[in-house]
Parts: C-alpha cells; structure tokens; sequence
C-alpha cells in the first residue's frame, strides 16, 4: 500500500473474485495492480452473547456458515442468493444485500491498511460486552465503495435463528406476480428484500427447500 501510494499506482482489492455473486477479479477499470485477499480466511473470535463474530476478507458465505452450525449453532448470517464460494466481507463492503437487510449496515470494528501503510484498528475497548455496537469513534462508512484503505477484517452482526422460518415462493404471470409483491409491500406483510427469479432459479429454490426440510421432490401440486 505504501508504495503503491508513494509510485502512484491504483490497486484494486478482492476477496473471492465473487462478492457480486457473478462477478470476477476484473478491475472496474484499465491500469490496476490485484490485491488478492483469497488466503484470509480466519473466523474468530466470537461474541456469543453479543451476537458478532470477527471474519477476515476471504471468508466466504459457506464457511461462515459451517463455522457457525460448529461453534454457535444459535446464531445464523444473513445470506445473499449468490455463490456459496462468494465473500462475506467483500460483498457488504460493495453494499451488497442480504435476505434480512443490507450487509453493509451489518460491519463494524473494521481493520484497515490505509494508503500511507498505516494500519486502522479499534481498540479493545471501543467494544462492549453488552450489544454489538461499538464506542468511541465511528469510521464504519469511510470503508465502504472507497479507497482510503483495504479492509482486511471486520465484525459482523449476526442474527439469532427463530424457532420457525418461512420462505415464500410466489409464481405466476410477471404482472400478476409484481401486484401481489406490491400489495404485499403496502400491507407490512413484506418488510425484508424480495428476490425475483426466473422459472429455472424458482425451481431450483424451491427444490432445494423441499430437501432441506422434507427430504421429497416437488410435486406439480
């Protein structure tokens, strides 16, 4: 980072290569030196009663979770319809969206090399032991679509699994489908992101669902 800084080059930093979902390690344009963060895969620590746990970059959304189902089986991320191989970190930093909500809402605590070499890392004390917001001086939205720093790790907020979750599929006729989504809007029925597939993406959710929970194939019914 330093001497990118002091020779004038641009860099561009990735996680997976995949934190759109679809993407890759393609710059957004010519002349940029990759900073691959692919090997940064520690998870840890974890803050149980808080509900927050400390990633690095490469960590992605399938090993987060089986982290998770392993050492805080409670407690469950929120997910985007994307690769399981595509970063957690790498996806909130672009203001990526979740099922529950937007991801970048969700980091704190960043740690961060800033351009000069320097590193940005809270202190052990901004941190309370009683929630998942931090003290003392708040920089989370500097890191965001920016490039002051790359962001190497972060806290994330987690979200406590309920005793009963629900996915609804609606098919039909796209117009049929966008009234009802609307309606259903307008209602407070629907407060969290609607994802919109195609038939293909649809059954294949659905699917997968009936697996997860009922060990069956679909059925036309």
């Amino acid at each position: 980072m330093r001497d990118a800084n002091l020779r004038g080059w641009r860099l561009h930093p990735v996680s997976s290569g995949m934190n759109w979902g679809m993407g890759s390690y393609l710059p957004p344009d010519d002349d940029r030196l990759i900073v691959d963060l692919s090997r940064l895969t520690k998870i840890g620590p974890i803050d149980r009663s808080a509900g927050t746990v400390r990633i690095e970059a490469g960590v992605a959304q399938r090993q987060l979770y089986d982290w998770l189902e392993a050492n805080a089986p409670e407690l469950a991320l929120n997910v985007t319809g994307a690769s399981q191989r595509t970063s957690v970190l790498g996806n909130a930093l672009q203001r990526g969206l979740g099922y529950d909500g937007s991801r970048a809402d969700e980091l704190f605590g960043h740690e961060v090399v800033l351009r000069d070499g320097r590193w940005h890392r809270p202190a052990a004390e901004w941190f309370s032991r009683a929630g998942s917001i931090p003290v003392g001086p708040r920089f989370d939205a500097l890191w965001s679509q920016s490039e002051y720093g790359i962001v190497t790790a972060a806290w994330v907020r987690l979200r406590r699994k309920q005793a009963v979750e629900l996915a609804v599929i609606v098919a039909g006729e796209m117009a049929a489908v966008f009234a009802t989504v609307e309606a259903a809007y307008h209602q407070n029925l629907l407060t969290l992101p609607t994802h919109m597939a195609g038939d293909e993406r649809a059954a294949l959710v659905s699917k997968g669902l009936l697996w997860q929970h009922w060990q069956r194939e679909p059925t036309t019914e």
